[in-house]
């Protein structure tokens, strides 16, 4: 780790959140499970200032919050060495976080645990900070929002402070190879961060192994504040990318794991993570002889998901892969209706389903069911007429749909200065 340096530096990070790709529900009972990233990012700039404040901006939830550096460092004095839980208690009294609180109020206690953790124990210098956090994720939709929230704040500070180094990758020279959002490069022009707007940007960063897993280490730390015990998938995903199995509560990073293009629908319709899990318990309770073989059988698509997919990653370039796509296909399909059958569907996801089917895509719902989003797998070459008739469709139905990847990257510095 390299040694921690006085002068902030101005920072661009981005972190993506997560699908289910198999394996939902049947995990609960010991069976195994794939998570993967998705390319919907959150992004951070941090921007340090002169103006003695640290300022949170939340575009996405129409916060923005201020915290006098003088209060902050009352906040840093009180810290107790060796005892997390006093400290939190500390900081959620600081944040009015109260029984029921409110996304706002989690957002600021999660930021507020990593700075004063992070500037505490580096011992950097506290300034003036503007943090400016945008999300593509929608929250509350089981796409990893809080975790790469998350990330980005761990990921942004340590950087800031020079905890933790990049490893400069050469990328194009244009900004807009770096995908950032529209709303994001309003504001930096605004702030007059032009150097990121300029030719001179060439490379983006990626971090070192043991420095990942300080990243991610912290962030499942701040997760804990929103979820209480969380299984860390979130959190692991956004910070290393691609994709993960999963199995009692242990899980390995898969080596080959392609980058795939899908179509991710959001519903819009709450889900109930807990009433779901129950349901799935009342009926295997209820027929476990039933019930059983289903989870047992939504393993088999995740272990034949898992061969495929490492097939379709070893296929050069150019290399026939239909048949590749059709067997994915064909288990997206089965996996729907499996779930559906053990009770987590939902008339809007069916609705996905029927629409994207129409086309020639296969679906399934991702994550709790009973709401929330569906994933539509797309192959190589699909008709983009097609697919947009359906997102038109989709959208007159009220649901929000975005064309992006699966098992890219996870957490990345666009830019340091």
């Amino acid at each position: 780790m390299a040694a921690v340096k006085e002068v902030l530096k101005s920072v661009l990070v981005s972190a993506p959140g997560k699908v289910i790709l198999h394996g939902e529900h049947a995990v609960v009972y010991g069976k195994t499970a794939i998570a993967t990233s998705v390319d919907l990012r959150c992004y951070l700039l941090l921007s340090p200032r002169a103006t003695g404040d640290v300022k949170l901006i939340l575009p996405d939830m129409q916060l923005t919050q201020t915290w006098p550096i003088s209060e902050l460092k009352k906040l840093l004095s009180q810290r107790i060495e060796g005892t997390d839980d006093d400290n939190l208690q500390i900081l959620k009294r600081f944040c009015n976080v109260g029984e029921n609180p409110s996304m706002k109020s989690l957002a600021c206690l999660v930021l507020l645990y990593l700075l004063t953790k992070i500037l505490h124990h580096k011992m950097a210098t506290l300034t003036g900070i503007d943090i400016l956090i945008y999300s593509q994720l929608p929250f509350g939709a089981g796409l990893g929002s809080s975790a790469a929230y998350s990330v980005c704040i761990a990921a942004g500070l340590l950087t800031c402070c020079g905890a933790i180094t990049v490893n400069k990758k050469e990328a194009n020279s244009d900004i807009k190879s770096h995908n950032l959002p529209e709303m994001m490069l309003e504001y930096i022009r605004e702030r007059g961060e032009g150097v990121l707007l300029t030719d001179a940007v060439s490379s983006w960063g990626e971090y070192a192994k043991e420095d990942l897993e300080l990243i991610n280490k912290l962030s499942y730390e701040a997760e804990t504040l929103v979820h209480g015990t969380p299984s860390g998938i979130d959190n692991s995903i956004s910070v290393f990318g691609g994709a993960i199995k999963f199995k009692n509560g242990a899980f390995k990073q898969i080596d080959k794991m392609p980058s795939l293009t899908i179509l991710l629908v959001y519903t819009k319709v709450l889900r109930n993570t807990k009433k779901m899990v129950a349901r799935v318990r009342d009926l295997h309770d209820k027929y476990p002889s039933v019930i059983s073989p289903l989870l047992t059988s939504i393993e088999e698509i995740v272990l034949k998901s898992e061969t495929v997919l490492a097939k379709l990653a070893s296929l050069s370039e150019g290399e026939p892969n239909n048949e590749l796509y059709s067997t994915l296909q064909d288990l997206f399909t089965i996996n729907h209706h499996l779930l559906n059958s053990i009770g987590v569907g939902h008339a809007s996801l069916d609705k996905v389903h029927h629409m994207t089917s129409e086309i020639g895509l296969a679906s399934k719902l991702t994550g709790a069911g009973g709401g929330g989003c569906a994933i539509a797998l797309i192959p190589p070459g699909f008709s983009s007429s097609h697919l947009s008739e359906v997102k038109g469709r989709l959208e007159e139905s009220g649901f929000e749909s975005w064309e992006t990847s699966i098992g890219g990257n996870g957490v990345r510095a666009h830019w340091i200065h």
